[in-house]
């Protein structure tokens, strides 16, 4: 069951550091999220959900706590859906948005594909999470077909996926030959949003 939470985590965290690298070769941030806070920062919503899933998990066990660690549970699978949803926003705006359209290198094209082949996978992955915690005894938690697609199938096609786009081997080897190529087409040194001092 651990691994059910675990190694999707670590696959999610593959591409928090992706697009992490991505923003610090584009030298710009969005918002106040600089390159270097983005994998720190979904990286642990990403483990304080699973340990709420976690310990909600274990209480069910008991018939007296049950119903609490149901509901724990279900905070810990909403908190990874939203923030895991803010993330695959941000892939958005890294790829397309008017201020990087890094989507558009062409060299960079096939690592947009793996993230977001793989963001999307774990994106359904989450939503029926979500739902089966919604309703514990409903269609979706009580046929195991719909776990074996959304759990085993949409893993196994994340590494697939990252071994077709395998990103040790599209992505240069230092940083600064990554900023190189980026800079081609997206000017360094400005920021899409500027933190507001107080």
């Amino acid at each position: 069951a651990v691994l059910i939470l675990v190694v999707p985590i670590a696959i999610a965290l593959v591409n928090y550091i992706v697009v992490g690298l991505l923003l610090e070769a584009a030298g710009r941030q969005v918002y106040c999220l600089t390159p270097k806070r983005v994998a720190r920062l979904f990286f642990a919503s990403d483990v304080g959900a699973f340990f709420l899933q976690a310990t909600g998990a274990s209480m069910m066990a008991n018939e007296a706590s049950a119903d609490f660690g149901q509901n724990l549970a279900l905070i810990g699978v909403v908190v990874q859906l939203g923030f895991f949803t803010a993330f695959v926003g941000l892939i958005v705006q890294v790829a397309v948005g008017s201020d990087f359209r890094l989507f558009h290198v062409p060299d960079l094209k096939p690592v947009f594909y793996s993230l977001f082949t793989t963001s999307s996978l774990l994106y359904l992955r989450n939503i029926y999470r979500t739902i089966e915690f919604l309703d514990r005894h409903g269609y979706v938690a009580s046929n195991e077909w719909v776990f074996v697609v959304f759990e085993t199938v949409a893993v196994i096609l994340c590494f697939v996926a990252y071994s077709f786009w395998n990103f040790g081997r599209l992505l240069p080897a230092t940083e600064a030959e990554l900023a190189q190529m980026v800079s081609k087409h997206v000017g360094g040194g400005k920021d899409v949003e500027m933190c507001v001092e107080a």
